[in-house]
C-alpha cells in the first residue's frame, strides 16, 4: 500500500511534460496586443480628444452637439460640467443646457461665398481680339 501511495504522489515524468511549449502563452500575448491596439487604444485616444475639446471652447463660440444642434455658447459652468447654448435666429432663439460631454465639436466656420470667376473659352478669346 505504501508503494502505491508513493507512485500516486510522485507520478513518473514523461518526456512530453519536460518540454513544455510556450506557444499558448505567445498566442495569448498576441491576442491581448491585438485587442489593445484595435479596441482599447482608439477609444482612449477618442476620449482624450473629446476631453481636450471640452477645455477649448469659450463663450461666444459656435458649437455642434451630439444631437446635431448648432448653437452659440452663452455660459460655461465648470463646476457642474454644463454649457448653456443659444440656438435659433432673432426672436425665436432657444436656450438649452447641455453637459460638456454632449458637445461634439466646434461648428464649421461659414465664410461668405464669392462667385467663381469663369475662365473664358477659346471661342470668346478670338472675338475679343478683333
Amino acid at each position: 500500500m505504501h508503494a502505491l501511495l508513493h507512485i500516486l504522489a510522485n507520478p513518473p515524468v514523461t518526456p512530453a511534460k519536460q518540454q513544455q511549449s510556450f506557444l499558448p502563452q505567445i498566442i495569448m500575448m498576441v491576442i491581448f496586443a491585438a485587442v489593445y491596439f484595435f479596441f482599447l487604444r482608439p477609444k482612449r485616444q477618442a476620449l482624450k480628444k473629446q476631453q481636450a475639446l471640452t477645455r477649448t471652447f469659450e463663450v461666444g463660440d459656435e458649437v455642434i452637439t451630439i444631437g446635431v444642434l448648432v448653437g452659440t455658447v452663452l455660459i460655461i459652468d465648470d463646476e457642474e460640467g454644463r454649457v448653456l447654448l443659444s440656438s435659433g435666429l432673432g426672436e425665436t432663439q432657444t436656450h438649452l443646457m447641455y453637459l460638456k460631454q454632449a458637445i461634439k465639436g466646434k461648428a464649421p466656420v461659414k465664410t461668405p461665398e464669392t462667385p467663381a470667376v469663369e475662365q473664358g473659352s477659346d471661342d470668346n478669346a478670338g472675338e475679343n481680339e478683333q
